[in-house]
């Protein structure tokens, strides 16, 4: 997978992805009770919408 990787895209890539996921705050002691929970996201949901994320920046750069 070719894309630009300049500071601007890959914020864009990090933003969007992020943006797309639900929000979930835990304390780092929690994390193992996390990921029992039904709040867990799956590592797979992550890459998918990191994906997407790719996949829309490489389609529309917002290069000003």
């Amino acid at each position: 997978l070719s894309f630009c990787q300049c500071n601007l895209c890959t914020e864009d890539i990090y933003a969007l992805a992020l943006n797309s996921l639900p929000p979930r705050y835990i304390q780092a002691s929690s994390v193992r009770s996390y990921r029992d929970s039904v709040n867990y996201i799956d590592e797979r949901l992550v890459v998918e919408k990191v994906q997407e994320a790719v996949s829309k920046v490489s389609k529309n750069p917002n290069h000003g």
